[in-house]
């Protein structure tokens, strides 16, 4: 053994060692593969998260923009904003167009201000009244033309541009201004401008989950919106940034450009992927060389092993299992071997559990010979008695019922009655007495029709019954009752048969109750309780220790001997021929 677990212990080490090797160089290629692999991730995730970025800040932008354009699915604003007639009603119209303004400011959040400059000289405003550097459709033109080069009223319909707007509280703010050419319906020439302000702060939301480091720029690459608002303005050529670190994408078809510099966390997060991935590798090749080093030493002994489970578990009286080895070599000869062993041992336990069997059976036919021999005696004396004097009648009468009597009694053979022959031959046996005695007990059966058929050995309830008409109604009681029942009763070992023989005859002293259960359970008969004892032996033989007798009795007033049997017996009983 010591010399077999030396080599295994080899072999394994052997295996080990090499797979480590294996395994620090795949972690090698790993490692070299998951940066890389991480790395082109990293940027398709960066750009396709921006390109989702810019998608919403166009949705943005749009919705502001067609909330807007809604004030002209009104015919009166329609009439108003795509006209070059005079205004005729100044203070009205301006009622009008502010409530509507005011509908939509509320039914956009992004929208700071919005205003109608008309070249006649009617302007509204709603919203936040900030300093925007213009305050009519001329003054409005010079501040467009400052951002936007080259825009003309003739040539442009709208277009967003961002600008910077001091506030009341002398705070500088980038808005984005959308600015929309009015144009008269029949004409087409320009009547005035619908000009709306979105803070950068709304687009800059949109992509503020990127860092510090990203920003939005114009076809410029003018910087128009950033995290940082100290790079607003600042020119920015994204091609010559551009980097493994630098993503950007278009906004849209405006000419913008969305860019970012991931923050270092994502990258650490990479990075920790591919420690934890080696990490990974590292662990799922350790287990494997070891599970490898594992099964093969298993295989060395496994035939042995499982032989050695085999005897111990048959040596512990499990003789079902056998040695299932095919490995054909000398183990394999030995479990085969033993497996031969273990049928022989069978078959020697078999044909002794079966001499056993027959002398179980041979002393209950004993123990049953020996219940009524008296009885017959008994009946024979009072049978001559009334021949003698003459009375053939009687003496036919107890000759032809101590005959049924012994009839069942015999049993032709068999070893078990069902409760309904016991039934018939407690009949019997309570006329007999009622010729030979003149006792008048009356049977009452409490039986369901469902316990009539189950069996139980022969001669069972009798010798019991005529334990409580010989002592229960002895000497001047003449008249009395005896009752039999059963019953289904549940236990920890499964259910039961309960069957109570009851009389209300001259009961017993609690010692002497106690004495008769002392001496039923004794190995051989004590004192004059042979008939209960009998029973009960031959009940032991057959149920083993499931069957219980107890008894109870109130001195004057009754005898109850109740007897448990399990249930699962009584419905595969055999004969005696079996």
């Amino acid at each position: 053994m010591k010399k077999r677990s030396g080599l295994m212990r080899k072999i394994a080490g052997s295996l080990f060692i090499t797979s480590l090797i294996i395994m620090f160089l795949g972690i090698a290629l790993l490692y070299t593969r998951f940066r890389s692999e991480a790395v082109r991730m990293n940027r398709l995730l960066q750009e396709s998260n921006l390109e989702i970025a810019g998608k919403n800040i166009v949705e943005k932008m749009d919705a502001a923009e067609y909330t807007a354009i809604s004030l002209f699915f009104d015919k009166d604003m329609r009439n108003i904003l795509l006209s070059k007639h005079a205004v005729e009603d100044p203070v009205g119209l301006h009622n009008q167009v502010y409530g509507n303004f005011l509908r939509i400011l509320n039914a956009a959040s992004s929208i700071s201000q919005i205003t109608l400059y008309r070249k006649d000289g009617f302007s509204v405003s709603a919203g936040l009244e900030n300093n925007f550097g213009h305050y009519d459709y001329d003054s409005c033109m010079e501040v467009i033309e400052e951002y936007k080069k080259g825009f003309s009223e003739e040539s442009s319909y709208a277009l967003w541009i961002p600008m910077a707007i001091d506030l009341q509280n002398g705070i500088r703010e980038p808005y984005f201004m959308n600015v929309r050419i009015l144009r008269d319906t029949g004409s087409n020439e320009p009547v005035g401008m619908l000009v709306f302000y979105v803070k950068e702060k709304v687009l800059e939301d949109m992509y503020s989950f990127f860092g510090e480091e990203s920003f939005l720029t114009d076809e410029d690459g003018i910087v128009i919106s950033a995290r940082d608002r100290a790079e607003i303005g600042k020119r920015v050529d994204l091609k010559e940034e551009e980097s493994g670190a630098l993503f950007y994408v278009p906004v849209g078809d405006k000419g913008w450009y969305l860019a970012a510099v991931p923050e270092n966390t994502i990258l650490k997060t990479t990075q920790d992927t591919v420690f934890f991935t080696m990490l990974a590798a590292a662990g799922i090749c350790t287990l494997l060389s070891m599970a490898a080093a594992y099964f093969i030493s298993r295989g060395l002994t496994r035939n042995i092993k499982h032989l050695k489970d085999i005897m111990e578990r048959t040596g512990a009286g499990n003789l079902e299992l056998r040695y299932q080895g095919k490995s054909r070599d000398e183990v394999d000869y030995l479990g085969k071997t033993y497996n031969k062993m273990l049928d022989d041992i069978r078959g020697y336990i078999a044909e002794d559990k079966k001499k056993q069997k027959q002398i179980q059976f041979g002393e209950i036919r004993f123990l049953q010979a020996q219940i009524n021999p008296h009885l017959l005696y008994n009946t024979l004396d009072v049978a001559i008695f009334y021949m003698e004097k003459s009375n053939m009648d009687m003496a036919l009468q107890i000759l032809r019922s101590m005959s049924g009597f012994f009839k069942l009694s015999l049993g032709k053979g068999d070893a078990f009655h069902t409760i309904r022959t016991e039934l018939d031959h407690i009949s019997y046996y309570m006329r007999l007495q009622m010729l030979c005695r003149g006792k008048k007990i009356e049977l009452i059966t409490d039986i369901a029709e469902e316990f009539l058929s189950v069996r139980v050995p022969r001669i069972t309830l009798q010798p019991i019954v005529e334990n409580a008409y010989l002592h229960a109604f002895s000497g001047n009681i003449n008249d009395g009752w005896i009752r039999i029942s059963m019953a289904r009763v549940e236990s920890g070992d499964g259910n039961g048969i309960c069957i109570e023989i009851t009389d209300n005859g001259m009961g017993m002293e609690e010692d002497k109750t106690m004495r008769i259960e002392e001496a039923i359970r004794e190995e051989k008969c004590q004192g004059n309780s042979y008939g209960l004892w009998n029973v009960y032996r031959r009940l032991k033989l057959y149920y083993g220790p499931r069957c219980t007798m107890c008894l109870e009795s109130e001195f004057g007033e009754y005898t109850k001997v109740i007897l448990t049997i399990p249930e699962e017996m009584t419905e595969h009983v055999q004969t005696d021929d079996n």
